[in-house]
Formats: structure tokens, sequence, C-alpha cells
């Protein structure tokens, strides 16, 4: 994977997305972490693209060859279909793009086989034209094609939602996010839908990491502001920012400029992930207390409480580990990782992980309960079951927001905001 990672990143991520879907994050990961910002967006937008129409590319190129070919040479074919899709109207481009194929096609694999990159490409166009023509979008299966997602997950939305909603969900993912910078004390100001965030856009990207260095923004989706606001800062709270890496929560929740903020997450030491959760706090001045601890293991809650005096929280924010169908947009990797079971383990998780913040709630304290998905298993359904157990009976929901992306034009969310009951009620 390092010689193709050094002769092609872009195929490199392409490549470990077919070997191991898992693995795919993890290379951008590394990726991010080795190329200047221009070439690291060029690559990242590639191995996007060949996700969003991962399904009928693979049917297209299978239909142009006789058996399936290795997963490094149809890693090649993928990218340079993907580079032709970019410019489909333009067929003045398409020479150029087969032949860079092919050029990479020499350096990576064998002669026979750059020709059948070369063979393949140069009829890749006209297929596909023909594979998207012969589908028919009104049924799932093949809008599942059409629009680049699972046929399982497109099936359980339009159960959920509806074939309109979930038609206009499948598109709203299929675009380029935008980047929006999450704004606190900035010198400039621009108009916005959401008070606090502007477009990365409309300042431009060098603008934008000077403000996030300086510590007076974040790149933040608007979706972000329904459990932040829900939570409702006070300068006299003492706040408990659980499954906080790599701290864009806990940088909005500081902006109320609470008494004392613990941002707690289990992180191994080292990672990418622990670096960028460590810089982030760093830049929240004083007040702010890091904390390494698995909230699942028996002494979690005697480790957090002891960073706060041995005393409970006046708010609790937990923001669970999720399915994140409300930000496959910008994670289109997130839609092939995704396994039909994974949303009632999650629950599962998502249950168990909010008994223990529910844990470190004191007396008339707030609890706010967060997610990214779409899926009401994972957010209202979490809720009312813990809000039903023995634990929850002591809680009662205040509020709640959703935000969906058909709708609010960012990302989905779902935020809960509880309240446990004094010791006199």
């Amino acid at each position: 994977m390092n010689k193709i990672f050094d002769k092609d990143p872009s195929i490199a991520l392409v490549l470990g997305f077919l070997t191991n879907p898992e693995e795919a994050g993890k290379v951008l990961q590394d990726l991010d972490q080795s190329l200047i910002a221009g070439d690291f967006r060029r690559c990242q937008y590639l191995f996007f693209g060949v996700l969003r129409n991962y399904p009928l590319m693979d049917r297209v190129l299978g239909n142009l060859m006789k058996r399936p070919p290795r997963p490094l040479l149809k890693a090649i074919l993928l990218v340079g279909g993907f580079e032709i899709l970019d410019n489909l109207q333009e067929k003045e481009r398409h020479p150029k793009v087969v032949d860079f194929a092919v050029e990479k096609a020499k350096h990576m694999t064998s002669p026979r086989e750059a020709g059948l990159v070369n063979a393949v490409l140069r009829k890749f166009p006209h297929a596909w034209l023909e594979a998207r023509q012969a589908l028919d979008p009104s049924r799932g299966s093949d809008l599942a094609l059409a629009l680049g997602h699972p046929e399982w997950l497109v099936a359980r939305w339009v159960d959920h939602f509806g074939m309109e909603i979930t038609q206009a969900l499948l598109q709203w993912n299929q675009r380029l996010p935008e980047a929006y910078l999450h704004i606190h004390k900035s010198a400039f100001q621009a108009e916005s839908r959401w008070p606090g965030f502007m477009r990365v856009d409309d300042i431009g990207w060098e603008v934008a990491i000077q403000q996030v260095k300086a510590g007076t923004a974040y790149i933040q989706d608007p979706a972000t502001r329904l459990a932040i606001e829900l939570a409702n800062v006070q300068p006299e709270d003492t706040v408990l920012d659980l499954c906080s890496a790599p701290g864009g929560k806990s940088w909005a929740l500081m902006q109320g400029k609470p008494k004392r903020l613990v941002s707690a997450d289990k992180v191994n030491e080292g990672s990418p992930r622990f670096k960028k959760w460590s810089e982030n706090l760093s830049r929240l001045g004083e007040g702010v207390i890091r904390l390494q601890v698995d909230l699942l293991h028996s002494d979690a809650p005697s480790r957090i409480l002891a960073v706060n005096e041995d005393q409970a929280f006046s708010l609790v924010f937990i923001d669970v580990p999720c399915s994140n169908t409300g930000v496959i947009r910008k994670h289109p990797d997130i839609r092939w990782r995704l396994q039909p079971e994974d949303v009632s383990r999650l629950t599962s998780l998502q249950g168990r992980l909010l008994v223990v913040a529910a844990s470190l709630v004191g007396p008339g304290g707030r609890l706010v309960y967060s997610t990214c998905s779409l899926e009401e298993e994972e957010n209202a359904g979490v809720v009312h079951r813990f809000l039903e157990s023995p634990t929850g009976g002591v809680f009662r929901l205040v509020d709640h927001r959703h935000g969906f992306p058909w709708r609010d034009g960012h990302d989905g969310a779902g935020a809960f905001l509880l309240e446990r009951l004094s010791r006199s009620d």
C-alpha cells in the first residue's frame, strides 16, 4: 500500500476502500498528514467521487470486462472512470484522461493490464450513459444505483421517510459539501443563514485557518448549533463534554464561558485524532481539563468526578458514537462501511453511554444527548427508552431538535435536553 501511496495517493485510497473499507478512513487521515492542502483536497475529491458513484461504475466496468480485475487494476479504472465522469460533457478531454490512467497502469501493473485500462476506459463514457438511461428511479434498487447508495439503506429510508424525501436526501448526499466556519469574537462579519456561521468559500481557507489557529473560530457545520443551543452554557456551569474528541463541541461549549469544562474521551495517545484533540483544547485557555477515559470502564465515573472536586456536573453533554447517516455528504465512505445490523448495535451502545452520562449530572442539572444520525432509533428511541428506565426516572425531557438536510440545508442531527429533578422533586 505504501508504494502505491507514493505513486498515486488517490489510487491508494480507492484500493484501501476495495480491500478493507474500514481501513480507508485511516488511509485518508495519513494522507491529510503527508500532503499539502491543495494536493490533499484533490486526492480526497477523486476518492469521494469514486465513492459517490461506485455501484453504477462497478456495474459498467464489470460489463466491459470478461472477468473481475484484481483490486489494484480496479482502483486505477475507478479513478480514471470518475475523472471521465467529472468531464463527461468535455469529450475532447477524455483521451487525455485515458492516456494518464494508462501511464499509471504501466508503472503499477503489467503491460497487458495497461492495455486493458486503455480499452475499457475508451468505451466507458458511452457505456455509462447507456446504463444511466436504462435505470428507472421510481424503483428503489435503480435509485440506489443512480445515486450511489447501498440498496438496503435506500430501502430503509424509503420505509421511514417516503420516496420523495429519500430522493431529496440521496441527491443532497451526492453534492459536494460546503465547509462552514463557526465564529466567536471575529473581527469580520458577513450575512449568513445561521448567525455565527460563515461559508469558508466566502472568506477563503487561508483566513479560516488563521481564525482557527487563533482560537476564535472552528470549522463546524451549522447543525452543531442545535445541541449547543439546547445546552445554553452559563458562566456558573461546570460542564462535562463526553465523547468529545476532536474537540469541536468543547470549543463551542466554551463560548458560554463556564466555570470549568472537562473534555473526556477514549482516544489512543499518539493517534492523529489525539493530536488534533490536544491542539484544539490547547487553544481554549484555562478552565479546560482533558481526560482520557473509557466511559464504559467501571472506574470511569469516579475518575471523571475526581477532576471536578468530587462534585457532579451542572451540565453533561454527550455526542454519542452513531451511524453518522446525517453526515454522509461530507463522508461518503460511511455509506459503504455501514451495515444493516450496525444501527441496532449502536443503539445498545448509546443507551449504555447515556446511563453513564446521567450518573454524572447533579440534582437540577442538565443532560444533552446528541447524534449526527437521521435514524429515529438512535435519537428518540434511545432517549425514550432511557426515560422509561429506573435511571432515567429522575429525568424529564425538556426540549428536542432535529436537523434534516433536505429541509434545513445542513447536516442531519438530533439533540435532546433532559433535566435531572432536584431532590425536593
